[in-house]
């Protein structure tokens, strides 16, 4: 038999503690005394920031950050440590920014640092020799020297917000660092009568918005078993005391205006949709579609009305 070729350091280490390990994947898992640490191999501040803004997006707590720096002259390179989701799981985001010159490196690291700014998130800074920051690279660290060396070389006093200043065009105050997160469907809001039209959405967002609208008519026309359409549709579902659907334990003022936001999204959106063609943007496709969508969660709130039967003559003069 041929001998089997040698493992790389990082198999050989996860196949000699039961661990599964892919060499071939994007992402490797390290393992570590006590937890396991997951190194992001990214190329650039451009697919390091998307690496921490994905954790972001899909809802992960990020609890601390920690900028590991390694210093060259008057050159930075850094790496950031996240601990997410209260130390359940750790992050390295290998070297991709940079600080000490303008460019992408930098400009790229005072986004990823306001960001964090923003949301509240810890930040500390640790310096490390360049035999350590290697390590890191080749993700042959341990959890215990990692924090005992970032214990060690802590940067006192905090410089972090050096590596912003001057970025004033990535400030949070003015409102721009949410562009950078991808427009998606929040399918875990979406209506289950939607889905198919959600999963549709990114391919044909016109066709999908229009048979959105579409879709509603006919829910809301076969559950009241009526003929009619629009605007005289949503009024004999929603609107009055002679309403054929009602929201329970809502005054007649809340009721109304929820039976009114039925016929002004018809008339403000659907008709104008029908009649006209027009160029609109991502964003704007998305906020129409989620607007449609909490009319089907509307909708599906509302109960039927029990109507009062009138009195016959006979009974109201036993009564009388």
């Amino acid at each position: 038999r041929r001998p089997r070729p040698a493992l790389p350091k990082s198999q050989q280490i996860a196949r000699k503690s039961g661990r599964r390990c892919c060499g071939s994947c994007i992402a490797r898992y390290l393992l570590l005394p006590q937890r396991l640490v997951k190194a992001l191999f990214q190329q650039g501040a451009r697919a390091c920031i998307d690496a921490i803004l994905r954790f972001i997006h899909f809802g992960d707590v990020i609890d601390k950050a920690v900028i590991l720096t390694h210093e060259s002259g008057s050159d930075c390179t850094h790496a950031i440590y996240l601990s997410i989701n209260g130390g359940l799981e750790e992050i390295i985001v290998k070297a991709g920014f940079a600080s000490g010159y303008p460019g992408e490196g930098p400009g790229g690291l005072a986004y990823v640092l306001s960001l964090l700014e923003a949301l509240e998130v810890p930040i500390d800074e640790s310096v490390l020799d360049g035999r350590m920051f290697q390590k890191i690279e080749n993700c042959t660290v341990t959890s215990w020297n990692l924090e005992k060396l970032i214990e060690k070389n802590r940067v006192r006093p905090h410089r972090y917000s050096d590596y912003i200043y001057g970025i004033r065009s990535l400030r949070m105050d003015e409102g721009r660092w949410q562009t950078r997160f991808p427009v998606s469907m929040p399918y875990s809001l979406i209506d289950d009568r939607l889905i198919d039209l959600a999963v549709q959405f990114r391919n044909n967002p016109k066709n999908s918005l229009n048979n959105a609208h579409t879709r509603l008519e006919d829910t809301i026309r076969k559950r009241i078993e009526s003929e009619e359409h629009g605007s005289k549709l949503f009024s004999e579902a929603f609107l009055g005391k002679n309403s054929k659907l009602e929201w329970e334990g809502l005054s007649d003022g809340v009721a109304a205006g929820r039976a009114k936001l039925f016929s002004d999204v018809y008339s403000g959106f659907r008709n104008r949709r029908m009649h006209r063609e027009f160029d609109e943007t991502n964003d704007e496709q998305l906020y129409e579609f989620l607007l449609v969508n909490q009319l089907f969660r509307l909708e599906a709130q509302a109960k039927d009305r029990v109507l009062d039967e009138p009195e016959t003559q006979n009974e109201a003069s036993e009564q009388a």
